[in-house]
């Protein structure tokens, strides 16, 4: 009896590890079988279904509030009023297809872009110097109502990348570019004290953060908070900018689910494997620019030391310089978005005469006839996507500051734009813009064609 018990019992046993076995088997099988079709997701031959387009297209349309910064004393002294801005905006929208994404959108957490028009009306912030003010004697005929910035009728593009996200909400960072239109700019007669926008163009710049909710599988409601920046970078005169900061509410619809809300495991291997599987090297960047501007001594002469009676008192045309710049840089690709360098800066300003002969008319001291060279010393950086690059740099003159005669400026500088890596010589020959600044005070634009050796 106690025989047939064993008996029993083991065949129970070895019954209940063949279960064990199979179960295992079947789960391994399961294992392999989701890891080949990782693999053949994240390999860059992706196999999409006509059910899977590359991205989700939609439309987003949101308004703003906005309050007009007082970034200096000039600004705060028009704005005695209301400094209030409203922005609206309407624009295409793109995502990739987290099934179908590619490695940068990837990596960037499937990054969502636009393209369309931005309204920033500042009527309700009229420009109106306050009275008694010794900062510019007005004659009375140019003095006769307040002055006003009108609108920036802004043609963007803009990029998020969503920083975190959930089954039902996503926040992260905006940046936007762009370049605005002015309804009504800086005009001697008609608009004498819209110091602020100077010229008909404008360059945009746009930083923010969002938050979003899932409505439905279309729909998106959302909040954001941006701070705008507008400047015509010293190409024409009066240039002290406008500085919004803004919040408000928008509303995206896609015309497909937006699956980046649904992020498989597939998507997170491939985010993961385009962060350890890249080649770290060493390449060297070469650019040159073109930088056109006015110079600020011409403009500071024409509107606070020539009388009311003359013709170019106060005037908003000045003659437009020519400068240029030459950059070499060793750079190290440390990551697919990423890289990192530093290199030297030629510059070449033949404008030393014409600020010098500015700067002796207004009988300034220690003003020195100038080198139109100079030599820097320059940090760069550089984050990609794809073929674009928002490449930002930080300078020191080491020999001549070129755009200033005085003695008291600092050595240093920034740069902020973008590059566009053209198709070409392995998407080596590189064309893009950015904002030269001193202390955040735009000095100029410089326009640059390039070539990156060995990236």
């Amino acid at each position: 009896m106690m025989q047939s018990s064993v008996s029993i019992s083991l065949r129970l046993y070895g019954l209940l590890l063949l279960l064990l076995f199979a179960a295992e088997e079947g789960r391994a099988q399961q294992t392999a079988e989701m890891s080949v079709m990782a693999d053949s997701l994240v390999s860059a031959e992706n196999f999409v279904p006509d059910s899977q387009p590359r991205g989700v297209v939609g439309v987003s349309i949101g308004v703003n509030g906005g309050y007009v910064l007082p970034h200096n004393s000039v600004v705060a002294n028009l704005l005695t009023g209301s400094r209030y801005a409203t922005i609206a905006h309407a624009c295409v929208t793109w995502r990739a297809n987290a099934v179908a994404a590619s490695d940068d959108d990837a990596m960037y957490g499937l990054p969502r872009f636009e393209g369309g028009l931005l309204v920033s009306d500042f009527t309700y912030a009229p420009l109106h110097r306050q009275e008694g003010s010794p900062v510019i004697p007005y004659a009375s005929p140019l003095y006769p109502f307040p002055s006003s910035m009108g609108q920036m009728i802004t043609p963007y593009g803009a990029m998020e990348r969503p920083l975190a996200s959930g089954n039902r909400f996503e926040v992260g960072y905006r940046m936007e570019q762009g370049v605005g239109v002015a309804t009504t700019p800086y005009n001697p007669i008609k608009n004498p004290e819209n110091e602020l926008i100077g010229g008909r163009f404008s360059i945009l710049v746009g930083l923010g953060f969002y938050a979003d909710v899932k409505a439905s599988p279309h729909w998106t409601l959302g909040a954001q908070a941006n701070f705008h920046h507008y400047s015509n970078g010293r190409t024409s005169e009066p240039n002290i900018g406008v500085n919004p900061l803004d919040v408000g509410l928008r509303a995206v619809y896609t015309f497909r689910a937006d699956t980046a809300w649904r992020r498989p495991f597939a998507w997170m291997k491939k985010r993961r494997e385009g962060r350890v599987d890249y080649h770290k090297h060493f390449y060297g960047d070469f650019a040159a620019s073109w930088l056109p501007r006015v110079i600020l001594p011409e403009w500071n002469y024409c509107w606070y030391k020539l009388p009311a009676t003359d013709p170019r008192y106060r005037t908003g045309t000045f003659h437009r310089h020519h400068c240029a710049t030459f950059n070499a840089a060793l750079m190290y690709s440390y990551s697919p978005k990423f890289a990192s360098g530093v290199g030297m800066e030629y510059m070449y300003a033949p404008i030393a005469d014409d600020i010098f002969y500015w700067e002796t008319l207004q009988g300034r001291p220690n003003i020195k006839l100038q080198s139109p060279h100079g030599l820097s010393v320059v940090a760069h950086h550089e984050t990609r996507y794809k073929n674009l690059a928002a490449h930002v740099s930080f300078g020191y003159y080491i020999f001549h500051d070129p755009f200033y005669s005085g003695d008291t400026r600092t050595p240093f500088f920034e740069t902020a734009g973008v590059r566009y890596y053209l198709p070409v010589a392995d998407h080596r020959v590189f064309i893009g813009y950015n904002i030269r600044a001193h202390a955040i005070t735009a000095d100029a634009f410089q326009f640059s064609l390039g070539y990156a050796l060995g990236r």
